[in-house]
């Protein structure tokens, strides 16, 4: 069985751990997708652009590999960089909600989310995006042991049944996210969940 390959430009170790874990769990269910990660370390569109090549490069077009660049979005909602500068991603460049761990936190019960909502209101995360070292730091408090890079919990397909229900709870956890709704697509196509 040949095997579906989706190549992820994303910033850094958080998301290639996920991925990681992601296609473990596919490996383990018989599932043929792999999700190859490409880290940028950063938001910006000339190190998007030169991960996004190499994919392209890597990528078997004959089997139609997909290649999807997926960044936080805190980065853009405070200006830099523009949207428009990654036109070259063709409508496949998705965000996070504000960052990573706001799209891993929606893995989590709806008790959790509610509870990273309340920290997220009081740090006002929403209109003014918390910067890293704060969101590792309080997110402690939602996900014990969370660090950049490493996954305190497993990919498994009771945490992505969480996201799927989760996401009709937006209004809890509110931002931007396209990335769910491609993500969860694609994992319902691929019998993932």
């Amino acid at each position: 069985m040949r095997i579906h390959k989706v190549h992820i430009i994303a910033e850094g170790l958080s998301e290639k751990a996920y991925f990681t874990e992601l296609s473990k769990l596919c490996r383990e269910l018989g599932i043929p997708v792999l999700f190859e990660t490409y880290s940028c370390g950063t938001n910006t569109p000339r190190e998007v652009k030169r991960q996004w090549s190499k994919a392209q490069t890597k990528r078997d077009k004959k089997i139609n590999e997909e290649v999807w660049a997926v960044l936080d979005y805190d980065c853009f909602k405070r200006g830099k960089p523009k949207t428009a500068s990654f036109a070259f991603t063709k409508g496949q460049l998705y965000f996070f909600i504000m960052n990573f761990e706001d799209f891993l936190v929606n893995h989590l019960s709806p008790t959790e989310l509610l509870n990273w909502k309340n920290i997220c209101i009081r740090s006002n995360h929403f209109s003014s995006p918390m910067h890293g070292d704060d969101v590792v730091k309080k997110i402690q408090a939602v996900i014990p042991g969370y660090s950049k890079g490493n996954l305190p919990f497993s990919i498994d397909t009771d945490c992505l049944n969480s996201l799927n229900s989760n996401k009709g709870n937006f209004h809890i956890c509110p931002g931007v996210s396209d990335f769910i709704n491609v993500y969860l697509a694609f994992l319902k196509q691929k019998s993932i969940i």
